[in-house]
């Protein structure tokens, strides 16, 4: 383990830089889930302004629709009154009942219109020809008939009048559906542009943080290479760092453990050589005396024999 000492006066900065690595990291799994976030909300933008589309283009066809049935009520009581004004009719109506009253009168006056003479002047209106007194009498039935006719035409007319009402409501309500989605379609293209340039922009935060902790994560690796660490992973800087912390600590550990034992031995060394000093000491010691006893033994044997030879076993 002797490269991990090298984390005495390097794990300090590798501390650092693994803490921008995971504040990096963070920084990397928000903008993910921003990115998640704003591709959901785009994917709805789409889908909103789709429908709204839709309902545009229904709302342009149910205008197109009230305005061609509107056209086409509109023709019919042009050809129903013949290029003429309702009005007029109802003019000529009451002209018609005018008349027809008018004619019922004459028709009652048949006394006096007896006493009528041609070139004699009319008491009533100073005319001196007399068409009714000649028999040019208009039918009342046939005045009834137009008088009837003409308030058909009417009565038709103004149901038709009825519903080109409705159909110019129709027509008015139709272009009001088409104003709202046109609106809804024009907010939904806001919306889904305003989310694809949100959805951009997190794509281009994203990708710079990331580009930032590539760098990062290079120069550690590249710092760690003296440890024998090869690669970082990238969901595990804190538990990379742990282990680095842990290292040294047994280094540290170690490497006290190491001075002990070293100052226990360099101890046993010194008691060794001071034990090897009294040992050579006592061994001469040793040697001298085994000397001497060697020679006093030999005197003793000498004189011994002598003594031998000379008493024998008697006790002196």
């Amino acid at each position: 383990h002797t490269q991990d000492e090298w984390l005495i006066s390097n794990l300090a900065g590798v501390e650092e830089q693994m803490n921008r690595l995971q504040a990096k990291q963070k920084e990397i799994t928000q903008q993910a889930a921003e990115k998640e976030k704003a591709g959901t909300l785009l994917e709805k933008a789409n889908q909103k302004l789709d429908a709204c589309t839709k309902q545009q283009k229904s709302a342009e066809e149910a205008l197109k629709t009230a305005e061609n049935k509107l056209k086409e009520a509109t023709n019919s009581l042009s050809n129903l009154l013949d290029g003429r004004l309702l009005r007029e009719y109802r003019k000529k109506k009451d002209a018609l009942i005018k008349e027809k009253g008018y004619l019922d009168r004459i028709a009652g006056l048949e006394e006096e219109r007896a006493k009528l003479e041609d070139g004699k002047e009319c008491p009533l209106c100073g005319s001196k020809e007399h068409p009714f007194a000649k028999g040019n009498i208009p039918v009342p039935d046939e005045i009834e008939k137009q008088i009837e006719a003409v308030a058909a035409l009417i009565n038709k007319a103004e149901k038709q009048e009825a519903v080109i009402k409705k159909l110019e409501d129709a027509e008015v309500a139709a272009g009001k559906k088409l104003a709202e989605t046109e609106k809804l379609v024009s907010e939904a293209t806001y919306a889904k542009k305003s989310a694809a340039e949100k959805l951009s922009d997190i794509n281009k935060s994203l990708e710079k943080i990331q580009d930032e902790f590539t760098a990062v994560k290079q120069a550690v690796t590249r710092k760690l290479q003296p440890l024998g660490i090869a690669e970082i992973p990238e969901t595990e800087v804190s538990v990379l760092f742990e282990s680095l912390r842990q290292r040294l600590e047994a280094w540290q550990t170690y490497t006290k453990e190491k001075a002990n034992i070293e100052k226990q031995v360099a101890e046993y060394d010194s008691e060794i050589q001071r034990l090897d000093g009294i040992i050579e000491i006592q061994s001469n010691e040793l040697t001298e005396r085994q000397k001497t006893l060697d020679a006093v033994k030999k005197e003793y044997a000498d004189n011994n024999t002598t003594r031998q030879e000379i008493f024998g076993n008697k006790h002196p």
